[in-house]
Order: structure tokens, then C-alpha cells, then sequence
């Protein structure tokens, strides 16, 4: 291992492979980060040169269960440590990983659900080379159970996008003859997805469907595993793929952008190992090969920390002092860039010792979220992102002024900056107490531009499925005057305040029932006809 923070250009191999396997066993386990760190880069440069000896061990399978339980760390350098060992385990062992399938993949996917832009494009790497190094049937059987029926919708999402890949992978007439199990598990998938609420699940239920039903034997099976519903939402889309083809992929235009990086300008990049970085946090140049590793003992925050500290920062030992609160307000916009950085140092030291100021570091921050400098305002987003999951509900009494910081961003026409600001809301959902986040969320799906309320409703609809059963009356206190609002406007209409429409009538049908509609008596007949409208689409009238 290097020494002295030297930056090692790529893996390399073990001088004694044995201990060092038998170190990172332990280093995995043990409650520092930074020894969990080292100990799946050990495992990744034992996968790479010395992959028998991995394979011969009694704890091969114990150790990628170690592995894919940080998964689900909250510190975004472990969690993406796992991460890529995962994916280099996919690629090298390719089918011996399969008797772990279904609990890694599920484990992916629900981190996507509750995480950042930067750890869903690790999870999109590592999914790839999950389809592409296992039996298309296994990881399609993987990707239903794991989550296209998930109620999170970036879960659905993803499962959607490696499921169609996996059938494409097995391929259409293969599937159809196939054993039962699978057949029928997956066409019932396939006509789910083409009448999710959502378009991308929809868009790859329709993908789907279009290399099945040209087959000679799809009326048979279609026939035989549908329910009469199915039958006819899958009519529909048949249909529609006929008159109009499969379509596009939802937003694509919008994901080209967002995966664009720059080298200038403070743009996001990300290392292939773990954490989001921006340009003045990394020396790494912009030419290197994206597919090298850096390898040190000193982490991005701590090389940042070392760069600092010939700075009067802590001033008394306040943490938050008046020296930093002067920065973060500071006229000059890289003054303020680095006092963000301090602060989510700050909070990242000490979270527990941190909670109590939650009001006044989020009353620092709020004005960053939305700085009139396009690489503070992103920087802000992207510690505001780190610093949820360490506040949690200590975060609930800034609620209002989060998502009143929020609503801009989510309306930027910046696509990183709107991309990371839809990731915050989901973070938020996770590691807060999302009863906490229905008022000020209600509040903006009403009164929103149009390009921020469909967000704001999905998210609503999330929540509403979450604490109905415990929370009765706020849903309806709180989410069904959102319902009534977007019954009266006009934007209803419109492809995505339609899908959030959708989304929403389904989850307060489906959960409230004959309370939800008799709620609706006092609309006007044109709201109570559009409501109707809304129910047909689905089939549940």
C-alpha cells in the first residue's frame, strides 16, 4: 500500500494475498471508515489478480454478504467502496456470483432509491456488469423481485431499465419457451410496467413488449398468465406501439446533459472509486483515464482539511462562528465555495455533537442552496446531500425553509442542478420522518411553477403510501387538497403533471377507498369528471 498519500495509478497486485485477504476480512467489519475503505480495496486487488484464492475461501460468500451490506452505509465513500467491489466481483466471477444474486441486486437497488445522483451512476455501472456477466434469466427473475413493483419510483426506474436489458440479453423466443415460473413472472412484469404510473418504467415496459408480441407463441402464453385487466392494459399498449412505435426514453435529452462533465468551473466529477468531488477538492487532471484508481490513505476531505488549515477557521472553537457565518456571506464567490466546505467538515466530524444547531447551520446554508453563483449553488447542494443522512429529523424544524430553498432548484433549467436537487428530496424522504416533509411539500404542489409541482405530487403520493395507515388525517388534511388543486388545473393535461395525477389518484384510491371519493362530493362537476377520467385510465372504477 502506498505511503504518504502517494496516488498508486490502478490496482496492482498482492505481495502476500493470503494475509492481506485475512486483513480485509476484519478491516470490512470494524466501525471505522477509513478501515473499511482499505479493507475493499484489498478485496478488489484480491479479485482482480488473486481471484482463486478468493474463491477456494470458506468465507467467499460471507464476504460478499460484508461487502454488500456497506452498500447500505451512510458515509458515501464506503458505500461506493462496496459498490465498485461489487461490480468488480460481477465482472471477474461472473456466473459464481449468482447464488448471491437476488440479495445484491436488491440491496443496489434500494440504494438507489434513497441516494445521490453520484452513487445511482456507481449503482448504474455496477447493475450493467450484472446483466452482462450472469444468466439473463436469473437476474430478470432478480430484477422483479428486487423492485418493478417497488413504491419508489427511482427503484422502479432502474429495475425497469436492467430487466428490459436482461430480456433483451435472453431474448424474446427464448423467454417464451422457457419454464413457467419465468414466463409467467415476466409477462405479468412486462404488463405492469406499461401501465405504471411513471413514463421511464412505461417506455421499458413498451421496449419490452414490443420483442414479445410479434413472437408465434405470445397469444398463447398471453393468454394463459394475464388476468382480463392485464389482458387489456396490454391490448392498449400494443396498440400504441403499433400506431406509434415504442417511443423515446423519457428526458433522455436531460440525462446526456446531466452525465456531461466538465473540468472547469467546479463542476461535479466523480472517481470511480467513492466520493463526489469537485475541482478544487481533487488534484486529479481532467485527461486521466476514467477508468484508473486512485489508491491513499488521505481521503478527498481530508486532503481539503490539510489544504485549510493554515486558515483561522475556528476561531474560539466555535464551530460555527462568526468568522465562518461572515464567510459563508461573503462577496466573493470562492470565499463562500470554501466556507460550504467547512461547514459540511464541520457536521461531518461531529453529527451527534451537531444536531442541536440543525435550525442554524441549515439558516447558513439555506441562502448557498440558492447562491446567485452557479458552482456555489451546486457545491451547496451537494453538502446539503452529505449532510441529511447525518442530521436526519434534527433537520424537521428547518423543513419549510428546505423546501422553499428547494423549489428554484428543482425548476432550474441546469440539468445537474435540477438532477441533484430531485436526489436531495429522495434523501430526505429516507433519513427523515416523512410525515415531517408532507405540509411544506403540499404547500409547494400547490403553489409551484409547473415544472416543479409534478415532483412535489409524485413525492406526496410516495409518502401518502408510507403513513396512510399511521397518519390518516394529515394524508387527508394535507395530500387530498392537493388532489382537489390538480383536479382544477389546467396544466392537467400536460405528460408529467398527468402522470403525477395518475400516481396520486392511485395511491389515495387504493389506500383510502370510499373515503377518497366521498371526500370529492363538494368538487365542481368538471373537477368530479376529470377525477372520473383519471379512475377509467386506471381500471379502478
Amino acid at each position: 500500500t502506498a505511503a504518504g498519500g502517494q496516488q498508486l495509478p490502478e490496482l496492482y497486485p498482492l505481495e502476500n494475498p493470503e494475509s492481506a485477504m485475512r486483513e480485509a476480512i476484519v478491516f470490512v467489519d470494524m466501525e471505522e471508515w477509513s478501515n473499511k475503505v482499505e479493507g475493499m480495496l484489498i478485496l478488489r486487488r484480491i479479485v482482480t489478480y488473486h481471484a482463486d484464492l478468493l474463491l477456494q475461501s470458506s468465507r467467499f460468500h460471507s464476504i460478499v454478504s460484508a461487502v454488500t451490506r456497506e452498500v447500505k452505509n451512510l458515509r458515501s465513500v464506503v458505500a461506493r467502496g462496496a459498490i465498485a467491489c461489487l461490480g468488480d466481483f460481477f465482472t471477474l466471477l461472473g456466473r459464481i456470483m449468482e447464488q448471491d444474486l437476488d440479495t445484491t441486486v436488491k440491496t443496489l437497488l434500494q440504494k438507489c432509491g434513497e441516494s445521490n445522483a453520484f452513487i445511482r451512476e456507481d449503482i448504474i455501472k455496477t447493475l450493467g456488469e450484472v446483466v452482462q456477466n450472469v444468466s439473463p434469466s436469473k437476474s430478470m427473475l432478480a430484477f422483479i423481485a428486487g423492485g418493478v413493483s417497488h413504491r419508489n419510483v427511482n427503484i422502479r426506474k432502474l429495475a425497469a431499465q436492467f430487466f428490459c436489458t436482461s430480456l433483451e440479453l435472453y431474448g424474446p423466443a427464448k423467454l417464451l419457451h422457457s419454464p413457467r415460473d419465468l414466463v409467467e413472472k415476466s409477462l405479468n412484469t412486462v404488463a405492469q410496467l406499461v401501465s405504471d404510473a411513471t413514463p421511464e418504467p412505461r417506455y421499458h415496459g413498451r421496449k419490452c413488449l414490443s420483442l414479445l408480441y410479434t413472437q408465434p407463441d405470445f397469444d398463447k402464453y398471453y393468454n394463459k398468465f394475464l388476468s382480463d385487466k392485464l389482458k387489456s392494459r396490454m391490448k392498449e399498449a400494443i396498440e400504441f406501439i403499433k400506431n406509434k412505435g415504442v417511443g423515446e426514453l423519457p428526458s433522455e435529452s436531460s440525462k446526456h446533459q446531466a452525465g456531461s462533465r466538465h473540468s472547469t468551473g467546479g463542476s461535479i466529477r466523480v472517481s470511480n472509486f467513492g466520493t463526489p468531488a469537485t475541482s478544487h477538492r481533487r488534484d486529479r487532471k481532467a485527461s486521466d483515464a476514467p477508468h484508473k484508481l486512485e489508491i491513499s490513505h488521505t481521503t478527498p476531505k481530508q486532503q481539503r482539511r490539510r489544504h485549510n488549515s493554515t486558515q483561522n477557521h475556528f476561531v474560539g472553537h466555535d464551530p460555527l462562528s462568526p468568522a465562518l457565518l461572515e464567510r459563508l456571506r461573503a462577496p466573493e464567490w470562492n470565499e463562500r465555495f470554501e466556507a460550504v466546505s467547512q461547514l459540511e467538515d464541520i457536521v461531518d466530524d461531529n453529527p451527534k455533537g451537531m444536531a442541536p444547531y440543525a435550525v442554524k447551520i441549515m439558516d447558513a446554508l439555506g441562502p448557498r442552496l440558492t447562491d446567485r453563483n452557479s458552482k456555489v449553488n451546486l457545491h451547496a447542494l451537494q453538502a446539503f446531500s452529505n449532510i441529511i443522512p447525518l442530521l436526519g429529523n434534527s433537520l424537521v424544524p428547518a423543513m419549510t425553509t428546505v423546501v422553499e430553498s428547494l423549489v428554484p432548484n428543482l425548476a432550474s433549467r441546469n440539468a445537474t442542478i435540477h438532477n441533484l436537487s430531485v436526489t436531495i428530496l429522495d434523501l430526505m424522504t429516507q433519513c427523515i420522518e416523512p410525515h415531517h416533509l408532507v405540509p411544506p411539500l403540499a404547500s409547494s404542489a400547490q403553489h409551484a411553477n409547473t415544472r416543479v409541482q409534478p415532483i412535489m405530487i409524485n413525492k406526496l403520493a410516495e409518502i401518502a403510501e408510507i403513513i396512510h395507515s399511521q397518519r390518516p388525517q394529515l394524508v387527508q388534511r394535507q395530500i387530498f387538497p392537493v388532489m382537489w388543486s390538480v383536479l382544477s388545473s389546467k396544466s392537467l393535461a400536460v405528460n408529467e403533471m398527468h402522470s403525477a395525477a395518475l400516481l396520486l389518484v392511485h395511491t389515495l384510491y387504493t389506500t383510502f377507498g370510499s373515503t377518497f371519493l366521498d371526500s370529492a362530493i363538494h368538487l365542481s362537476p368538471q373537477h368530479r369528471e376529470n377525477l372520473q377520467d383519471l379512475l377509467e385510465y386506471l381500471g379502478l372504477n
